[in-house]
């Protein structure tokens, strides 16, 4: 930031003549318009995360409203208005807040437009993928699961990992102008223009007017924030202290370590009981018996589901027999376990229990954002070791 304030000093005294700023910002438009080239954007993450999180919560609490109510039908007469009708008009208002509206809050209203119209939408899948038009067709919870999860694969794949390249940094600090404008220059904007130029030590003639514009913006306090914003900050921070205490990081251990002695345990009873079966009824029997009462989701899906948790099974053990060695191995073979459960096992328990799986979803979810604190905190010991 220092050099860039010395550098908006210099140009603030010695302008450079209007031929070479025109020239400079030709020689750019030019290079952007040969060809088409997306630009990341640094804080996409808060939308996405916005826009998942109201689909996932839409779908929840309108299911939980239609069985609370008796599934009520809008309209009359024999007609009805079914709500996929009401999300499409919600991601249309979301697009055009989008393309009429200028700022970081016009973004965040479109992102929970659009979460809530998608999953207004998306909720009656299974009418679309049914020649009855059946909306309690079972395999939809589990069709849902896959869709939510193939979209938070997407965003965290959008999600920015690399240094941001110096024409990207300045089209994010530029990005954040306006709302200098509109709200006033905040410490938190003034940090989200100038922090993708610090970040990525990006200066030049563009990079010295980001600088000025944001010195010349009226300064202000932030201010009272939003009831959503408390409520998500205190959200974060409740989540923050509860995974920094002690006994979180030792609970989460002792959860994959019991989970991977009694799984064991589990297949060595079950091995055991198919054994003895086999030997009482013999074993073109058993396959009989097994064949002709097959499991309600089918033997494939079962299948999959029992090769899945056996995987998770056996990258538990690993994790616990690293442990005693390379704590970091050991905790990365934990995350392994939980997100093999978390795409392969729990969408097979939601086409086969529908939302009765929440339960078993919701324990992968702790145990996976827990272990992933704990080794973003062994790589922080870890870097913090070859420092010193």
């Amino acid at each position: 930031m220092n050099q860039l304030r010395q550098t908006a000093a210099v140009a603030s005294t010695n302008e450079a003549p209007p031929s070479v700023v025109t020239s400079e910002v030709h020689a750019t438009t030019l290079r952007t318009r040969s060809r088409f080239r997306a630009v990341r954007r640094v804080n996409a993450t808060t939308y996405e995360q916005i826009l998942l999180i109201s689909a996932v919560a839409t779908v929840l609490g309108l299911r939980a409203y239609l069985e609370a109510t008796g599934y009520p039908k809008v309209g009359g007469n024999g007609l009805h208005i079914a709500h996929m009708l009401w999300g499409g008009l919600l991601m249309l208002v979301a697009l055009v807040m989008l393309f009429s509206f200028v700022g970081a809050h016009a973004r965040v209203l479109a992102a929970w437009a659009a979460g809530i119209g998608f999953g207004l939408f998306i909720d009656e899948l299974g009418k679309f993928i049914t020649s009855d038009n059946d909306y309690f067709f079972q395999p939809t919870v589990g069709l849902l699961y896959i869709l939510f999860v193939a979209l938070f694969l997407t965003f965290r794949a959008l999600d920015i990992r690399r240094p941001l390249e110096p024409g990207e940094a300045l089209a994010n600090a530029a990005d954040a102008l306006p709302d200098l404008v509109i709200a006033g220059a905040t410490p938190t904007g003034r940090a989200r223009a100038l922090g993708p130029l610090e970040a990525s030590r990006t200066v030049g003639p563009l990079a010295t007017a980001v600088q000025m514009f944001v010195d010349a913006a009226p300064r202000i306090d932030e201010g009272s924030r939003s009831l959503p914003i408390r409520m998500a900050v205190w959200t974060h921070q409740t989540y923050r202290r509860l995974i920094a205490m002690r006994w979180f990081d030792r609970a989460i251990v002792i959860v994959f370590l019991a989970n991977a002695v009694l799984g064991l345990l589990m297949v060595i009873g079950v091995v055991l009981v198919l054994v003895a079966v086999a030997i009482d009824l013999g074993q073109t029997r058993l396959l009989t018996e097994l064949s002709a009462n097959p499991p309600e989701s089918g033997w494939v899906a079962e299948g999959v589901s029992g090769a899945a948790s056996l995987v998770s099974l056996i990258f538990a053990v690993i994790g616990a027999l690293h442990l005693p060695r390379n704590r970091l191995a050991a905790l990365r073979w934990f995350e392994r376990s939980v997100v093999v459960s978390l795409l392969l096992v729990d969408p097979i328990n939601f086409f086969s229990f529908e939302f009765g799986a929440l339960g078993g979803l919701a324990f992968d979810l702790i145990l996976w954002a827990g272990v992933s604190y704990l080794i973003r905190q062994e790589v922080s010991k870890s870097a913090t070791n070859h420092a010193s």
